[in-house]
């Protein structure tokens, strides 16, 4: 709804929001493939409240960085949602993104690579 949004601005509403709302709609042959976004907001240190589908599951961990709920639960979500703006989950959020940098994926690589070489 925002259209265009720069990185300023955008750092500027995740620290305004309290959670990050994310309700994925399956469709087949349309796979949300991981979640970035859900890791985006955590980084930034907004908590994420998402439908499990698709590879979000991988990006949200219920009271680290967010909440999960089973996809299409629409009265859990809500619920979720509450829950989550509840707490504080800022420093866990921001803590849990991090091992998605890319400084940490580099230094992953380079292991892995080192591993192969050996």
């Amino acid at each position: 709804m925002l259209g265009f949004t720069n990185d300023e601005k955008l750092t500027l509403l995740y620290a305004a929001a309290d959670v990050f709302v994310f309700p994925l709609v399956e469709t087949k042959g349309d796979v949300e493939g991981f979640g970035m976004v859900a890791i985006e907001a955590a980084a930034h240190g907004t908590p994420t409240v998402a439908f499990d589908c698709g590879g979000v599951g991988d990006a949200v961990v219920d009271d680290v960085n967010g909440a999960l709920v089973a996809a299409g639960d629409y009265a859990a979500f809500a619920v979720a949602i509450a829950a989550v703006a509840g707490k504080d989950l800022r420093y866990s959020a921001q803590e849990f993104a991090q091992q998605f940098s890319w400084e940490n994926y580099n230094e992953q690589i380079q292991r892995h690579l080192a591993r192969l070489m050996a």
